[in-house]
């Protein structure tokens, strides 16, 4: 099982279950097909969609993430037009839905700071009208836990 974050607009990938024929007993091996977003983190446990994802890269690599933190450093801090004012919950979801911050954008706005991080959380869930995104509220969650 491999963690992957999905760079296309979407990918399908396949979960292997195991499921048993009431008549027969006999155990089989079915494929459930699972569409994964952009910004998404899954986890990919067949080999042949790791391979195909990875042809056509369809994951962000490591190589991604450091360029876009070479980015955010040179455009001063990644955050850039985040509303300073992390008590106006409307300006917060009007940032995330107007502007489309990138997740990293979005958590780098949240520092360290649990209560940044809790107000950024329920603006995602807005601007988002209720499917947030994982990459974005995963971190912020560690980051509201103190962890």
């Amino acid at each position: 099982m491999t963690e992957v974050e999905i760079r296309h607009a979407q990918f399908l990938y396949y979960d292997e279950q195991e499921v048993t024929d009431p008549e027969t007993g006999e155990s089989r091996t079915v494929l459930n097909p699972k569409i994964a977003h952009h910004g998404d983190v899954v986890d990919i446990t067949r080999d042949e969609d790791l391979e195909r994802g990875e042809e056509h890269h369809a994951f962000v690599t490591d190589e991604d993430r450091e360029a876009d933190a070479e980015a955010e450093v040179e455009a001063g801090g990644g955050a850039e037009g985040t509303p300073s004012e992390f008590g106006d919950h409307d300006k917060l979801v009007e940032w995330i839905r107007d502007e489309k911050p990138t997740a990293a954008q979005v958590v780098a706005a949240a520092g360290d700071d649990p209560e940044k991080a809790n107000a950024l959380m329920d603006a995602e869930e807005e601007a988002s009208g209720g499917q947030p995104r994982k990459s974005v509220m995963e971190p912020l969650e560690k980051v509201a836990s103190g962890e």
